[in-house]
């Protein structure tokens, strides 16, 4: 089974890269929505993407963590933007990188006054909450965004393992000051998910 194929077709026909961005820039402040997706480098998040946009190959995958250090946008239905933000909490991009990744995360989450309509934390389910992953909550939390867990790779569990995940998980953003974040369960392999976060983003 193709996973890219059963999806709400409604919802989504049209998916495009149109500019990756590194600070102030017109696209970021065109008046259309947003939606950003954030997470540690390696939880597969540019598959994520492009299993909910029903695209291939989109936002660019690889097996090497820290290949998004632009911030990506991608235009939906010529109405609003999937914004792919750089991963963060890879040691091998060089302390460098990392700052300048940290940066440009910081400067769309904090610093740009762009208020998107939703920020997507994709989180490793085999892995649950991080510290990485509690700083930037609290980062959210504090600057007020609307936010959503996915926790990805669920195909890599069975169904006792996903429900303890899920219920770990709420646990923790309870004890972060989260408890009313939603959060679903997604396998970028398979598609398992997808149509209820689709459902629930767009």
């Amino acid at each position: 089974m193709d996973p890219y194929r059963d999806i709400i077709e409604t919802k989504i026909h049209r998916a495009e890269f149109v500019k990756g961005i590194v600070g102030t820039d017109s696209i970021a402040y065109d008046g259309r929505p947003q939606i950003a997706f954030v997470g540690r480098s390696n939880v597969g998040k540019s598959s994520a993407i492009n299993i909910l946009l029903n695209k291939k190959g989109l936002a660019k995958s690889s097996s090497t963590p820290g290949k998004t250090s632009e911030i990506n946008f991608f235009l939906i239905n010529e109405d609003f933007y999937v914004v792919d933000l750089p991963g963060y909490g890879y040691a091998k991009v060089g302390e460098k990188n990392q700052e300048k990744f940290r940066k440009r995360i910081l400067w769309y989450l904090s610093d740009s006054e762009i208020k998107p309509k939703s920020v997507v934390l994709i989180i490793d389910a085999r892995r649950g909450i991080t510290d990485l992953d509690e700083d930037m909550i609290d980062i959210l939390l504090k600057e007020e965004h609307e936010i959503v867990i996915l926790i990805n790779k669920s195909d890599k569990l069975n169904q006792k393992e996903q429900n303890q995940v899920v219920e770990e998980t709420k646990n923790h953003l309870s004890k972060l000051g989260g408890s009313t974040i939603p959060l679903f369960l997604l396998s970028s392999k398979t598609g398992k998910g997808k149509n209820k976060i689709i459902e629930y983003l767009f």
